[in-house]
C-alpha cells in the first residue's frame, strides 16, 4: 500500500471516530457534516433512501430524542479500501449507554459507505445501513421506543401495521447475489437485453463508474457495480474467471439461452435433457458471469439420479 493509501485510510478512519463523538454529543452540524447534497443513505428502518445533507439532519433529529441520555457511538470490525479519488468502508456500528440495557444497545447494524475525495475532502457518497440484528444469533430485529421486538416487515414507527418501511425496489431476499463487473452502465444495458433484467436503482459514482445498482431478473434481487480496483473487490475479467455460477429457473431453456447468446453471450453448455429431470444449459456474459438456464421437465428420485450417475464417466464440460 502506498504512503498516500494508507494517508487516507487514516483519514477515513479517523473521520469515523469524529462521528461517532459528535453523535454522543447530540451534535447535527458534526454528524451530517461529510454528506453532500447528493450523498444517498440506504436505511430500511428509517424508510428506505434518505438523499442529501438536509434530510440526513432531519432524520437525526427525529432519532435523538430517543437515546438515553449518555450513551456512546462505536464501530468495529472496520475495513477501509482506498482507490484514487474512492473508498470503501465495511463494519459493524452499535451503540453503549448508561444505564446499560437501554433498546439502543441492544442490537449492532453492518454498515456500508462509500467516500469520495472533493476538493481534497473526503465526503459520504452512498452508504448502506443494515436492518438491525441481535449480534449474539445474528438474526435481524427491530426495535420500537419500548424496546419490543418487531417483525422486519412491519413499520418501525406503526406497532402492528402491515405496511412495509421498506421500498418495493429496495427489498433483497436472505441471499442476495452482488456482481461486480468492468464497464456497469454497458452491462445495465445487456442483462436488460440477455435476461430482462429491469432496473430498479442505480447511483452513480466517480468518474463515470457505477458504484451501485439493484436489478431484477427472473423475479429475484440482484445487485451490480463497478470494480474499483485497488478496493479488493475484482471482477471476472480481472480475475480470469469465475468460480459462480447463477442458475435461473426458466419456462424454455432454449429460448433463454437463444436471447442470451443473441445478447452477446457465450453457449459454454448448449442445451440439453439431464438426469436430474431439467433441460440445463450455460452462458458466459461479456463481462465473465456464468449463468445457468433449468427448464423443470420431469420428476427424478434421488435413487434414479444415483442410477444414473453410475453410467456416467466422471463430470465434463461442454
Amino acid at each position: 500500500m502506498s504512503a498516500q493509501m494508507t494517508k487516507d485510510e487514516a483519514t477515513i478512519r479517523q473521520l469515523v471516530e469524529d462521528w461517532n463523538k459528535a453523535l454522543a454529543a447530540r451534535d447535527l452540524d458534526g454528524i451530517v457534516g461529510r454528506y453532500t447534497d447528493t450523498s444517498v443513505l440506504y436505511d430500511l428502518c428509517s424508510g428506505g433512501k434518505v438523499v442529501g445533507k438536509a434530510a440526513m439532519r432531519a432524520l437525526w433529529e427525529k432519532c435523538l430524542p430517543y437515546f438515553p441520555e449518555t450513551f456512546a457511538s462505536h464501530h468495529k470490525d472496520i475495513t477501509v479500501h482506498v482507490a484514487g479519488d474512492a473508498a470503501f468502508l465495511h463494519g459493524l456500528h452499535y451503540f453503549t449507554s448508561e444505564p446499560a440495557g437501554h433498546p439502543c444497545t441492544q442490537s449492532s447494524h453492518r454498515v456500508t459507505a462509500g467516500y469520495v475525495r472533493i476538493g481534497g475532502e473526503w465526503y459520504i457518497q452512498h452508504e448502506h445501513v443494515s436492518l438491525p440484528f441481535d449480534p449474539m444469533s445474528g438474526k435481524v430485529m427491530l426495535l420500537d421506543v419500548e424496546g419490543e421486538a418487531q417483525n422486519p416487515t412491519q413499520s418501525c414507527e406503526a406497532k402492528g401495521s402491515s405496511a412495509s418501511p421498506v421500498p418495493e425496489a429496495l427489498l433483497m431476499q436472505p441471499i442476495t447475489p452482488h456482481l461486480v463487473v468492468q464497464g456497469g452502465h454497458k452491462a445495465l444495458t445487456f442483462y436488460a437485453a440477455a435476461l430482462g433484467a429491469k432496473t430498479l436503482t442505480q447511483l452513480d459514482g466517480p468518474g463515470g463508474l457505477l458504484m451501485h445498482a439493484t436489478l431484477e431478473i427472473n423475479g429475484a434481487r440482484v445487485m451490480l457495480s463497478d470494480e474499483f480496483p485497488g478496493c479488493g473487490n475484482p471482477s471476472p475479467l480481472a480475475l480470469k474467471g469465475t468460480p459462480i455460477v447463477t442458475h435461473l429457473v426458466v419456462a424454455d431453456c432454449d429460448a433463454a439461452l437463444h436471447r442470451a447468446a443473441s445478447a452477446g453471450a457465450k453457449v459454454i453448455m448448449p442445451a440439453e435433457d439431464m438426469f436430474w429431470g431439467d433441460r440445463y444449459g450455460q452462458v458466459e456474459d461479456p463481462f465473465g458471469h456464468r449463468w445457468s438456464f433449468g427448464q423443470p421437465k420431469k420428476a427424478v428420485s434421488p435413487e434414479e439420479m444415483a442410477e444414473a450417475l453410475k453410467g456416467m464417466s466422471g463430470p465434463g464440460c461442454g
